[in-house]
């Protein structure tokens, strides 16, 4: 559940046109995020490098026309917080 809370806050940002930075983050954290947008297409260019045992993230690239899908404005709606 943190990945998807981690993956709206990407999400948020991409729809504002900020690029996602990882920070201080570390990189497995920030690289699930990612690669939960990319597996579940709600952005596009977004890349995410696994290990041969596909369990720990060595790398990601972002490309510099990231962008929202159709799905990731659904998935933004739906969990859109109450209070607004």
């Amino acid at each position: 559940m943190q990945v998807e809370k981690r993956a709206l806050d990407l999400l948020n940002s991409i729809k504002k046109g900020e690029k996602p930075e990882q920070g201080n983050e570390p990189l497995q954290t920030f690289g699930e995020a990612l690669h939960f947008l990319d597996s579940n297409n709600l952005a596009t260019g977004i890349t995410v490098e696994r290990s041969e045992e596909e369990k720990n993230i060595k790398g990601y690239s972002i490309e510099d026309d990231f962008s929202i899908t159709v799905s990731g404005f659904e998935f933004l709606e739906k969990n859109k917080p109450d209070r607004e």
